[in-house]
């Protein structure tokens, strides 16, 4: 079987999402047969989570939530996070509880395919 990888994009990706989206499809290209979803919405009555990422292969299925961080990262499952500054100072991670934000996407995603 010919190697390939299906591309399926929700809304127009830039910036890191761009890049990050080449670098997977370059490493994952040789490897099988890939799907590649990319930035979508899932529906939860009035609001949306957005999905960054899913990669489904044979073999098995990953969300991806891609984060750009600038230093190393101190936080746990719970809580605010914080960022190392070029000054070895720690800094307030300026978003959400990125680690949440994976779960709940995870579950989102999980809740709209056993809906599906």
């Amino acid at each position: 079987m010919q190697p390939t990888v299906e591309l399926l994009v929700g809304a127009p990706l830039k910036g890191s999402e761009a890049l990050f989206l080449r670098q997977l499809h370059s490493d994952l290209g040789p490897h099988g047969q890939v799907l590649i979803l990319a930035n979508f919405e899932i529906a939860q009555g009035s609001s949306s989570t957005q999905i960054d990422f899913v990669v489904v292969t044979s073999e098995r299925t990953e969300l991806l939530e891609l984060k750009c961080f600038t230093g190393p990262v101190f936080g746990t499952e719970n809580g605010a996070w914080k960022i190392e500054g070029p000054g070895g100072n720690l800094e307030p991670y300026p978003g959400t509880n990125p680690w949440e934000q994976a779960r709940d996407a995870k579950l989102a995603l999980n809740d709209a395919m056993r809906l599906y």
